[in-house]
């Protein structure tokens, strides 16, 4: 991964000096091989020196992926960069406003007849190239090492041989990264799968072709592609343990970031849904929300009843909206008047409330990230961090964005009474 492959040679040397079994020798070679682009000679060599067979595929991002492939796209909409001020409460009863700027990747429509599906979401080229995903999306090399992928080195990746391919001749649609049989996150389902399947569908894209989509996905999801208008009929179902051959395909390629025109898209959207028309929206009652998590979560706070306590003092409803309905979400931001909470996938929701709302996310001061001021820009929120602190007791201990964070309860009710006062 950080690219000295001399000297990793150097100690493959070393150790096949010292007997280690030739097969898992020639398994390190391949890797290095591999890494360095030439596939072909990692295969030969495995083969070679009777190792297991696996099939090995060089990974790009899209730029280098429609090269390898020889693939046509297009630009239907160029992503404008858009940016705003998010403010940051400190303890000391500080308030510092940064701006953010957003710069989305442009989406393509690609045209890539015979592109390969395996595991649910890898996407593979007709020539076997296998298309890595945005930086969002990873976490070390690509893809994750499981019993399909034998191995992989950011650049090249060992798969197991499928043992049979399903044909398919339906002309589909096909989301890249689309993850959502093994990632069940509904900020990262709502912003980067339902935002393009929405595009789609005002686009027309829908009426000519289904939209592939993983039979494991949750029921919200589901509910979730039909408040878009996107029923079952418009859908093409496949199982993971499935290896799909599309012989009439079309991939629209993901972005880290949403734009502002794809979320507000969305909301406008979901709202005529569920019977809000948009220039009807200032009329809505007007309520409070604080987003609160469940107790089964990992990332429960200190003090958790007396933070809950406070919201109910300062006229807050106090919900989890993991525990309802994906339509009555949106109503009920779409009714609010301002929006509290901890950072989270339930703050997904802030897409769908009216501009000017003012919104307050708690979070940590170690672990800032830009996820929802995105969100609340793009909709025309006024964004606020209410910071709380990692406690020293937990420092080492785990992973800091899931660590316990700690918050002054005075400041805590001093912001909340600013998103209640919003005049």
């Amino acid at each position: 991964r950080l690219g000295r492959t001399d000297e990793v040679s150097r100690w493959l040397a070393v150790i096949e000096g010292a007997g280690w079994p030739k097969q898992i020798v020639a398994q390190l070679h391949a890797r290095i091989l591999g890494h360095e682009g030439n596939v072909i000679d990692a295969e030969r060599y495995l083969r070679g020196n009777n190792a297991e067979h696996i099939a090995i595929h060089p990974v790009e991002d899209l730029s280098g992926w429609l090269v390898r492939e020889g693939l046509n796209h297009a630009s239907p909409e160029e992503a404008v960069q858009f940016q705003g001020n998010v403010e940051h409460a400190h303890q000391d009863g500080t308030v510092r406003v940064v701006t953010l700027h957003f710069t989305p990747l442009p989406m393509k429509v690609v045209e890539a007849p015979g592109l390969l599906i395996r595991g649910s979401e890898l996407v593979l080229g007709r020539q076997g190239t296998l298309l890595r995903p945005p930086a969002w999306y990873i976490e070390s090399c690509y893809p994750d090492r499981n019993d399909l992928c034998r191995w992989t080195t950011g650049r090249a990746a060992a798969l197991t041989p499928a043992k049979a391919w399903i044909d398919v001749s339906v002309p589909v649609l096909v989301l890249a990264a689309n993850d959502s049989a093994h990632l069940a996150n509904y900020y990262h389902f709502m912003t980067h799968v339902l935002t393009r399947a929405v595009w789609l569908k005002r686009r027309g894209w829908l009426q000519l072709r289904k939209l592939l989509m993983p039979a494991e996905m949750r029921p919200w999801m589901d509910d979730a592609l039909r408040l878009a208008g996107i029923g079952r009929e418009q859908l093409l179902l496949y199982k993971e343990e499935e290896n799909l051959r599309l012989e009439d395909a079309r991939l629209l390629s993901t972005f880290d970031h949403p734009s502002a025109h794809l979320i507000r898209e969305v909301r406008e959207h979901a709202w005529r849904a569920i019977g809000i028309e948009p220039d009807q929206i200032a009329d809505a009652p007007e309520k409070c929300l604080f987003v609160r998590r469940s107790a089964r979560s990992s990332r429960v706070p200190f003090d958790l009843q007396a933070l809950l306590a406070i919201a109910r003092e300062e006229g807050f409803e106090c919900i989890d909206p993991a525990e309802l309905p994906v339509a009555d979400q949106v109503r009920l931001f779409a009714s609010a008047k301002g929006v509290a909470g901890f950072s989270g996938a339930g703050l997904a929701n802030l897409m769908f409330c009216r501009d000017g709302v003012r919104s307050l996310e708690l979070t940590r001061r170690e672990t800032l990230w830009p996820d929802f001021d995105g969100l609340a820009l793009a909709v025309g929120l006024r964004h606020r961090h209410c910071l709380g602190w990692i406690d020293t007791s937990c420092m080492g201990g785990q992973i800091l964005h899931d660590a316990p964070a700690r918050f002054d309860l005075d400041m805590f009710a001093r912001q909340l009474r600013w998103v209640r006062d919003n005049g």
